[in-house]
């Protein structure tokens, strides 16, 4: 290729980056979810702890990489919002820069993988939302760029501070090159560094080595089967609404387990990756565990042994470019107005569809509310929710004390199952609210009567509102991590 012809390339792949920074921009949107770790860096850096209610110490966040990156510019910037939409927005477009200009092979593959990004529902949606998609990307990228490189094993640490469960997808890659090492030790502790240190902070700040989200989930109180049916459901719902993720993971796991052996272990991460998303149920927000597992698809369509053959690059470039008009209405021609017309019977959701409104970037003034605003509400309040906790616990300042009933980030709820419900919902699996609760909370003290529930409060109580470094809460907090505090009859079984 001449450098008239490259220079021709450069530009056209600029061009697609920035019309998908443009669109990003224009369909930036923080979900509910994410709002209940702004809250929490709200409270932090507000000199209230990393906490989500103000008077106990509770981890309701599952990706404490994103909930410190956020709190340390927000901090600066002195807007958690503003700070959100930035870093989100930078990360997203510094991702698809570096997969242009250290994994593609060619031009003509840049602008088809940048295609494929700005035409994905699932990648568009949650490259923004305030979760943690964005800075999971760029970290699978990084480590993919330096997959020659030790420092590799450093970035697939790291994705466990992003999110627990996504190392799973580079797990195949990981074992790979590291059999390959030539210092296994030193590659496998710098695997097990960043998640050691936040696993042993978390101990000792929180009481438990893991969010509190994780124990809330695992406790849901529906049997396995149905979990997975509603698995199978969000993959189809996926696939129904948005026609080009799973169909691009689909081309990627196929290819990629016939290439060669990095494109192998890449595919079948993929693959496990894909098949724990089944077995967990999925999310109630439509496409959000998707848009790992497509990424990594594309870099394996886009580096596939055949990738420059004449015949592969016309089939695939035919098909994306079908798959892009089919999705072009949802995501290139988007306006301002669209709203959630998704909504499954299974509980699945268009979560950007329902948030737009509110939380847009473009369309709403949520982008002025700055953190010294968060201290203007007072009032001291205590209210018992199961949906939509986030922003209702930014606007209701940082006295409200939110009872989740949910037990997502509740202490003593999480530790429960929740009761069983035909009509349940993928990640609302609600609690019972345990007599006399309220009244312990509004009290600051041990207000239950049944006498297994006394002591067992009253070791959570020690946990997450006692002297951080007391030795009694040190020997609760052994106690409760280990099972040797019986969970009253009453609740542990729904």
């Amino acid at each position: 290729m001449n450098s008239h012809s490259k220079n021709n390339s450069l530009t056209l792949t600029l061009g697609f980056l920035i019309v998908y920074a443009v669109l990003l921009i224009k369909t930036a949107w923080i979900s509910d979810d994410a709002a209940i770790t702004l809250r929490t860096v709200l409270n932090f850096i507000n000199g209230f702890g990393p906490n989500f209610n103000f008077d106990e110490r509770v981890q309701a966040y599952t990706h404490p990489l994103w909930f410190l990156l956020v709190s340390l510019f927000s901090f600066i910037t002195g807007n958690v919002f503003i700070t959100v939409f930035m870093l989100q927005i930078t990360m997203s477009v510094i991702t698809l820069g570096l997969l242009v200009r250290f994994l593609s092979p060619s031009m003509f593959l840049s602008v088809m993988a940048v295609s494929i990004f700005i035409f994905s529902k699932a990648y568009l949606d949650f490259s923004t939302s305030g979760l943690e998609n964005s800075l999971s990307h760029l970290l699978i990228v990084l480590a993919l760029v330096f997959s020659k490189r030790r420092i590799f094993f450093l970035f697939y640490g790291l994705l466990y501070l992003s999110r627990p469960d996504l190392p799973l997808i580079l797990a195949p890659l990981a074992l790979f090159l590291w059999f390959k090492s030539s210092q296994r030790w030193t590659s496998l502790g710098l695997v097990i560094l960043p998640g050691l240190i936040w696993t042993l902070f978390s101990l000792i700040y929180y009481g438990f080595p893991f969010p509190t989200p994780a124990y809330a989930k695992l406790a849901s109180g529906t049997p396995q089967l149905e979990i997975t049916i509603q698995g199978i459901a969000y993959l189809f719902n996926s696939l129904s609404v948005d026609a080009i993720t799973i169909p691009v993971i689909f081309m990627g796991i196929l290819f990629g387990l016939g290439g060669n052996k990095k494109e192998f272990a890449m595919a079948l991460g993929v693959l496990i990756y894909s098949a724990y998303i089944v077995w967990i149920g999925g999310d109630f927000m439509s496409g959000r565990f998707f848009t790992a597992p497509l990424l990594i698809s594309v870099i394996i369509l886009i580096s596939h042994h055949g990738s420059q053959k004449k015949y592969f690059k016309f089939g695939l470039a035919l098909s994306i470019a079908m798959l892009c008009v089919l999705n072009a209405p949802s995501t290139l021609l988007t306006n301002y107005n669209f709203k959630d017309r998704n909504f499954s019977p299974w509980g699945i959701a268009d979560e950007r569809g329902f948030y737009f409104q509110n939380s847009g970037f473009m369309v709403t003034p949520i982008a002025f509310y700055s953190n010294k605003d968060y201290l203007k509400n007072t009032t001291h309040a205590i209210e018992p929710k199961s949906a939509a906790i986030g922003y209702e616990g930014i606007s209701g300042g940082p006295f409200l004390h939110i009872i989740d009933l949910c037990g997502l980030t509740d202490p003593l709820l999480a530790r429960f199952p929740a009761a069983y419900d035909r009509k349940w919902r993928i990640g609302h699996f609600k609690r019972r609210l345990p007599d006399d609760y309220i009244n312990s909370i509004k009290g600051d003290k041990n207000n239950f009567n049944d006498i297994a529930m006394q002591k067992y409060y009253d070791a959570i109580r020690s946990v997450t509102r006692g002297d951080i470094f007391k030795r009694e809460r040190f020997e609760n907090i052994a106690k409760l991590n280990l099972g040797l505090i019986e969970k009253p009859a009453a609740y542990a079984h729904h």
